[in-house]
């Protein structure tokens, strides 16, 4: 076992994003180095994909006190290697392992988390719809939470702007599903459709989304 993949083990905060920047770029590089770790390699990322409270932290700002979640870039960069595993060796790195590490974070609260999730997700659905398929349970779930959030009028522009991110990036996943000729009569697929399509907002990313699909 390869020292570096060690070093994904450590206590350190900063010796493991630095160990899964090393990771990714040696996947990314020298592939042949990493398949017959590819198991190990896959439960050590899906320890640092998960959401650990223990790394969320109160800062006082002034008046106001601030939420700081030191593990975003942990799971943000989990996620990154996990994609580059994916495409690297596609007929080695078990789809539905992938996949138990990402759905719970379709409705993280990182807008970057949730984006580098979806965009993994929407490749594997497409490329592996009967892995998926033991998944759409799940997955709707976690995008039902996202639907479900609500955004006050007063939200700063920011605020605002990532709310729309993970509403539209969710609603990309949903017609995924929708779409695949083996997922889109899953009953909880056809629920979320439907209720997406009478949602103005979330219908008018449907749209949005079709129109990309149709110039691609």
């Amino acid at each position: 076992q390869a020292p570096i993949f060690d070093a994904l083990a450590k206590p350190s905060l900063n010796v493991r994003r630095w160990a899964l920047l090393a990771v990714t770029s040696l996947v990314n590089g020298y592939v042949s180095a990493v398949a017959q770790h590819v198991e190990h390699l896959l439960s050590m990322l899906s320890s640092e994909c998960e959401f650990k409270p223990e790394l969320v932290r109160i800062v006082q700002l002034g008046p106001f006190k601030h939420q700081v979640d030191d593990g975003v870039e942990h799971r943000k960069f989990g996620v990154q290697c996990l994609a580059v595993l994916c495409n690297k060796l596609p007929d080695v790195v078990p789809v539905s392992k992938v996949l138990s590490s990402l759905v719970p974070l379709f409705s993280d609260s990182s807008t970057d988390v949730v984006l580098a999730a979806h965009s993994l997700a929407i490749k594997l659905i497409s490329s592996a719809p009967s892995v998926a398929m033991q998944f759409c349970d799940a997955m709707v779930a976690q995008i039902e939470k996202v639907f479900k959030i609500e955004i006050k009028e007063t939200a700063s522009k920011s605020d605002m702007e990532a709310y729309t991110e993970k509403r539209r990036s969710s609603v990309a996943v949903v017609c995924t599903l929708h779409n695949n000729s083996q997922l889109g009569a899953i009953p909880s697929v056809v629920s979320i459709f439907m209720r997406v399509q009478e949602q103005k907002d979330l219908k008018g990313m449907v749209d949005q989304y079709a129109s990309t699909m149709q110039i691609s």
